[in-house]
C-alpha cells in the first residue's frame, strides 16, 4: 500500500463560500504542524445566502432580540442603531460578529436552540417583546409570542462539486466533513445521494456543531464527532486529533 495515501487527508468545508475561506485560514496552520501529512483544505458550499432589506426601526421598541446563525449575526450587526436590552445567540461562532455591536447591553450566548427554548419558557412576560431575526429557511420556531422577521433568503444546493467527489473516492485517505447546521447537512447528504458515491463509512470522519447534526450521517460515517460547547475552535481540535492519529 502506498504510505503517501495512507498519510492523506481531506478536510470538507460545508458553509458559504465566504465562511469556508475563514475556516480555512484559521485550518491551514495545523498543516504545518504535520509536514509529513498529505492535507487538503476543500470548499464545498452547501449554502448561498442573500440579504433582504428590511426597515429595522419597526422593531426599535423591542426588548429581546434572537438570532441564531452567523449570517443573521453578521446582517443584524450592520443594521443596529438602537439600544437593545438583550441579545439572545445560538453558538460562540454566530456571536462573534456582533457581540461587541456597542449598542447591545447584554449577550447571552446558548449551547443550542432546546437551551434557547427553555430559556424563554422561563423568562417570557407579557410586557416583553421578542423579535427573531432568521432566514426564509428554519429548523425551529419559537411560538406565538415571538415575532419573527427574516432577514435573509437563504438556498440549499444540494450538489457536491469536483473537488468533493475527487476527494471521496480518493483511495486510503481520510476525509473529514464539517458540518454546522441541519439543514447544511441534509443539503450534503442529497449531494451525496445525487453522485452515486459511496465512499468507505471507515474513512469518513464527520464533525458537527451538534449531536442531532451528526446523527444524520450515521448510515455514511462510522466516526462521528459533535462539540458540547457548540463552537468552531472545537470543531477545529477535533479534526487537530484525527490528523494526529488520537482519534
Amino acid at each position: 500500500m502506498d504510505s503517501d495515501l495512507v498519510d492523506s487527508y481531506s478536510i470538507i468545508l460545508t458553509r458559504s463560500d465566504r465562511d469556508n475561506l475563514e475556516t480555512s485560514k484559521l485550518i491551514r496552520p495545523i498543516t504545518t504542524n504535520f509536514p509529513e501529512k498529505t492535507i487538503k483544505i476543500i470548499s464545498c458550499p452547501q449554502i448561498e445566502a442573500k440579504e433582504i432589506k428590511i426597515n429595522y426601526s419597526l422593531f426599535e421598541d423591542a426588548n429581546i432580540l434572537i438570532i441564531t446563525s452567523k449570517i443573521a449575526s453578521q446582517i443584524l450587526n450592520n443594521n443596529l442603531f438602537w439600544p437593545v436590552e438583550h441579545l439572545l445567540v445560538v453558538g460562540k461562532n454566530s456571536a462573534k460578529p456582533i457581540e461587541s455591536n456597542k449598542y447591545i447591553k447584554k449577550v447571552t450566548i446558548f449551547k443550542n436552540v432546546e437551551d434557547l427554548e427553555n430559556f424563554l419558557r422561563k423568562s417570557l412576560s407579557a410586557a416583553t417583546k421578542i423579535v427573531y431575526f432568521s432566514s426564509n429557511n428554519i429548523t425551529k420556531e419559537f411560538g406565538s409570542e415571538v415575532i419573527r422577521q427574516e432577514i435573509y433568503n437563504i438556498k440549499y444546493r444540494e450538489e457536491l462539486n469536483l473537488d468533493t467527489k475527487e476527494a471521496l473516492v480518493a483511495p486510503c485517505s481520510k476525509k473529514l466533513v464539517m458540518v454546522y447546521s441541519l439543514n447544511s447537512a441534509k443539503s450534503f447528504i442529497a449531494g451525496l445521494e445525487k453522485t452515486g458515491i459511496k465512499p468507505e463509512a471507515r474513512d469518513i470522519y464527520v464533525i458537527a456543531l451538534s449531536h442531532k447534526i451528526v446523527a444524520l450521517f450515521k448510515n455514511y460515517s462510522k466516526n462521528l464527532f459533535y462539540c458540547d460547547s457548540a463552537s468552531q475552535i472545537s470543531m477545529i481540535e477535533f479534526v487537530k486529533e484525527v490528523i494526529s492519529g488520537a482519534r
